[in-house]
């Protein structure tokens, strides 16, 4: 019977020889799968498993958890060779993973037929090329978004425009604060996203190769210090939410995001009308959503929209160098890309289907809300709206993101000046980024 492991667990107090680790069947008929989700993510991963049992006759044990604490979950299991056999594996991990040999090459699978790779575009195969290898199957393609409440903005007769300026979003935070006393949480979540659509509004991409190897960061300290001046306006105004609004909730969570959360608004500034993610969460959102909460999406706001706007892979299957049963495995991925079944299940929810064949068939079965994510995906990755973006992060890349989060809520609560933030910031990443 298959097993579902909810994983929360931190390094610090992680064995390498813990009962979960141990317990690793050897068993050639069985594998372990990795994925970080919410319960819609979760549902349907879960049946789409059970049929590929019933398809293969091989049992698949689940290893769940949420995306904050995903990373640090497969950590140790890294030190004790004990990775699952496949993973859910995000593109700005990937390249770090590979350096670190922790993933199989996996050209010879494709080279032979053991994973399909004819309906996916080579321009999508690529996000996942590290040298001459391919270290993961793009899972879906998804796009940069900002998520709000349209319900909200349409009772106020105010419009949110795609290619949303800088300017235009915070006129439109302030008017609903102004109007009903909710709030804009620009940074809430996650402050690096933001960040990358305004560091290439202005023109500046977060990584550049050194002409040697190895990656530094581009631009200097003043392309960071007006995105924390953007947050002291924010917050100096009221509109931004602050760190007392979150309130120690999770996150990364949706179920506790303010777009959603709380559910009743006796105390307006709890919640916010956006949330700056990715287009296939809305599915995530609109399930958590309240009753006549309508969602839609619209780009991050920007200098420069068009410029900051980008496409990439979602998220790839990845085979891991600990793989018990690689030919098994290698037959999971290839029934999670190629099988109609399996993406009728899905339907969309990591973004819309990297096999094109896949995309067309399940267009007329997607639910409202990614029906709106297709629209939106398709409307990005035309010529014009977006520019190409490389998704793959060096290693240091996990610290300086905690360097940003912990910089950021200073900020907001009035301990670091913008200038301040910006060059400790600037300062920490040159010396991590290698």
């Amino acid at each position: 019977m298959k097993k579902t492991v909810v994983l929360v667990l931190a390094l610090s107090v992680f064995a390498a020889g813990s009962a979960f680790a141990s317990g690793r069947s050897d068993n050639p008929g069985q594998l372990r799968f990795a994925w970080w989700g919410n319960p819609t993510r979760n549902e349907q991963t879960s049946k789409v498993l059970g049929m590929f049992t019933q398809y293969s006759g091989v049992q698949v044990e689940e290893v769940v958890t949420a995306f904050g604490d995903y990373f640090s979950m497969l950590a140790p299991l890294a030190v004790s060779r004990t990775l699952p056999d496949v993973m859910q594996h995000n593109i700005p991990q990937l390249l770090e993973w590979v350096e670190s040999g922790l993933l199989l090459d996996l050209t010879p699978f494709i080279a032979d037929g053991r994973i399909d790779v004819s309906k996916i575009p080579q321009a999508v195969m690529d996000q996942a090329r590290v040298g001459n290898g391919i270290y993961g199957i793009p899972v879906a393609m998804n796009v940069s978004a900002m998520i709000y409440d349209k319900a909200l903005t349409d009772s106020l007769g105010l419009t949110v425009p795609r290619n949303i300026t800088l300017d235009q979003f915070a006129q439109l935070a302030r008017t609903i604060y102004q109007r009903t006393g909710i709030r804009t949480s620009y940074t809430g979540e996650l402050p690096v996203n933001p960040l990358i659509a305004h560091l290439r509004g202005q023109g500046v991409e977060r990584f550049v190769q050194r002409s040697g190897g190895g990656w530094q960061l581009g631009g200097t300290a003043a392309n960071y210090q007006t995105f924390f001046e953007f947050i002291q306006t924010g917050v100096r105004e009221g509109w931004h939410t602050t760190l007392e609004d979150w309130g120690g909730r999770n996150r990364s969570a949706v179920n506790t995001n303010p777009l959603v959360y709380p559910a009743d608004l006796q105390n307006p500034r709890l919640r916010s009308w956006i949330s700056i993610n990715w287009a296939n969460q809305i599915e995530a959102f609109q399930a958590a959503a309240n009753p006549g909460q309508n969602l839609a999406l619209t780009t991050p706001p920007s200098a420069n929209p068009q410029r900051s706007n980008f496409g990439r892979a979602s998220m790839v299957w990845s085979i891991t160098r600990d793989a018990r049963n690689p030919d098994e495995a290698a037959g999971l991925v290839n029934f999670l890309i190629n099988s109609q079944e399996a993406n009728d299940v899905m339907l969309g929810e990591r973004g819309i289907p990297s096999n094109t064949a896949i995309a067309a068939n399940i267009a007329p079965k997607l639910s409202a809300a990614n029906q709106v994510q297709a629209e939106y995906v398709e409307w990005v990755n035309r010529a014009g709206n977006s520019t190409p973006f490389f998704g793959m992060e060096p290693a240091g890349t996990a610290q300086l993101n905690a360097e940003i989060s912990l910089v950021t809520d200073m900020v907001i609560s009035g301990q670091i000046t913008p200038a301040a933030a910006a060059q400790r910031v600037f300062s920490f990443g040159q010396g991590v980024i290698k």
